[in-house]
């Protein structure tokens, strides 16, 4: 499927993105690079050259771009999106955040496919802000109030902010929509668009993780507007590299961040620290502001980010939760230590069978197993060559049940996971590589989600199908399948009966599944549940090695897949494929 947006390919490596809490394990990462151009003029018409943007994919706010770019002297501004998954080519707008020096800052959508957009900036109304420290002290130069309106909200909420620089590594400050102008003993005047009719505050970290919110406030009121600053506390934080670690020296990197809790359930302010490469150790202090934390703290060896599993020499990881109290200092230390082997150690003995999607014995093949658990990102348990029958032993492993999981890898490709069954300390099971290209697809039994009738696999015989593995919780996989839907709709006459265009969520419940496709009104595409509400263990995910979505596969007439990958495939054309199946003896 193509979408008329000017992309090209970027070969520069894309920096792994983790979210607090979670890590996304991205899968079939092709770097690329959109670009669109912005014309930004003043009321008048006239070029604004002191403007810049930064932009997020209109599906996914949270990817809110660090870096602005700027204009040129005509006003123009050549915006490159670079830091980016493959699912960016499905993308059918971005939303962009435009901003210049004495005037309100303004958010505009950007559709892919036009040649410019045309921004228009309003030097709008001035509203006040006088920021005060609940203490009594002088305000620190370092704070700002940043503004946010209620359509930039969702841009700023979720959004991770870090502070300039942490141990020599530069980082973006956290800037965002509006320049507040200083008047003096903590005064502020900040330009707001003239149909704006309230505005929120949250106060920059910038040289301190102070954060704060406060609003909304009455954009229409000409009093000033007092944000009150508590009295801050102080986190002191330290790691320590064990000497083991430090003479191996695979050590890479750490990476933190520090969460604070906000009242009424809404979501937790953050501060990333990313990219810190210290040579034997880090401790650094904070100031922040009192209130209950949590703070992940990540070190990771040397490894290959573009490999889906990676394996790590040594690796820590760990969630701390804690409360800092105004006028006090909390240390917190953390030893960096290498991978402990008793972690995956046991009595247990797994009896391996491995098999291509054919059911042919992998022989020759390279394998590793490698085990993960929170705090433990890949530490390889064994590696070797599966024999001539297809059988591997692993003795020696210890039954983590839910805190922990064995993966089975062959060329980065994920076989299976072990599972230990309940009572017997030996046992056998068979994996097999995911069916690809040139291979039977098997047979499936899925739960059609409008109607709630069981499809049979004699649905699909005799047809050419294109299957969509997502789920409603995957982001990257909203913007596939709302192009899936408008392709289904724009179908041609002659494959009626003869096309099937299909979406099989791992949801674990249907009901909420059908919410989400009829609330963006995608009843063109064929919609079906994998019925047992187990996610990636669900029988059609594990039918076709489904181990990340969005994955999607393109099906012969004879049921051989005839395509395999992410449905966002730079040069895959859907309409072009399914015609040659079609005209195809």
């Amino acid at each position: 499927m193509r979408i008329c947006s000017c992309l090209r390919s970027d070969k520069r490596r894309v920096a792994l993105l983790l979210a607090p809490f979670a890590i996304l394990i991205l899968v079939g990462w092709v770097p690329t690079e959109v670009h669109f151009r912005l014309v930004v003029e003043d009321e008048e018409g006239r070029p604004v050259p002191t403007s810049e943007a930064a932009a997020s994919p209109a599906s996914r706010p949270a990817w809110f771009d660090r870096q602005w770019q700027p204009a040129n002297e005509a006003g123009v501004i050549d915006y490159r999106w670079l830091e980016i998954r493959p699912d960016v080519e499905t993308e059918p707008a971005f939303d962009v955040v435009v901003r210049a020096p004495g005037f309100a800052h303004t958010l505009s959508r950007v559709e892919m496919g036009e040649e410019k957009t045309h921004v228009r900036l309003e030097r709008g109304r001035r509203v006040q802000v006088r920021m005060r420290r609940e203490d009594g002290q002088p305000l620190k130069d370092s704070i700002r109030p940043v503004l946010y309106t209620e359509e930039t909200e969702r841009l700023v909420r979720d959004r991770v902010w870090r502070p300039p620089e942490v141990e020599g590594v530069p980082v973006k400050a956290a800037e965002f929509v509006a320049f507040p102008e200083p008047k003096g003993d903590g005064l502020f005047e900040i330009p707001l668009r003239e149909d704006a009719d309230s505005f929120h505050i949250l106060v920059s970290p910038m040289l301190t993780l102070e954060l704060q919110t406060e609003g909304p406030f009455d954009a229409l009121s000409e009093e000033e507007h007092l944000v009150v600053i508590p009295e801050s506390g102080t986190l002191s934080l330290r790691i320590v590299i064990s000497e083991e670690v430090e003479r191996d020296g695979t050590l890479a990197w750490y990476r933190f961040f520090l969460m604070r809790e906000r009242e009424g359930g809404e979501p937790w302010l953050g501060v990333e620290i990313k990219d810190v490469k210290p040579a034997s150790g880090f401790e650094e202090e904070y100031s922040v502001m009192p209130g209950r934390y949590s703070l992940q703290i990540e070190a990771y060896a040397d490894m290959d980010p573009w490999r889906r599993y990676p394996i790590q020499k040594t690796v820590w990881r760990g969630t701390r939760q804690f409360e800092v109290n105004a006028g006090e200092t909390l240390a917190i230390v953390q030893r960096a230590e290498p991978i402990d082997p008793s972690l995956f150690q046991g009595e247990h003995t797994a009896l391996l069978t491995l098999l291509s999607a054919r059911g042919e014995p992998i022989a020759g093949e390279s394998y590793v197993v490698i085990y993960r658990d929170r705090t433990t990102q890949g530490a390889l348990v064994t590696e070797g060559v599966v024999p001539q029958d297809g059988k591997i032993r692993l003795e020696g492993l210890a039954d983590k049940g839910r805190h922990g999981a064995y993966l089975v890898v062959i060329d980065d490709v994920q076989l299976g996971q072990i599972r230990f069954p309940e009572g017997e300390q030996e046992f056998h099971q068979t994996m097999r590589i995911p069916p690809t290209v040139g291979d039977y697809a098997p047979d499936i039994e899925v739960l059609d989600v409008l109607s709630g009738e069981e499809v049979a696999p004699d649905f699909f015989e005799g047809k050419v199908v294109y299957l969509d593995f997502w789920a409603t919780w995957c982001g990257p996989c909203q913007g596939p399948m709302a192009e899936l839907n408008e392709f289904a709709r724009e179908q041609p006459a002659h494959w009626q009966d003869r096309v099937v265009l299909a979406g099989v969520s791992i949801d674990s419940r249907r009901s909420v599944l059908e919410r989400h496709v009829r609330a963006h009104s995608w009843t063109d595409v064929r919609h079906f549940w994998a019925q047992d509400g187990k996610g990636f263990q669900t029988a059609a995910a594990e039918a076709y090695g489904i181990s990340g979505v969005p994955t999607a596969l393109l099906i012969d007439r004879d049921g051989i897949i005839a395509w395999r990958g992410h449905p966002g495939s730079k040069g895959f054309d859907l309409a072009e494929r399914i015609e040659d199946l079609l005209a195809a003896e």
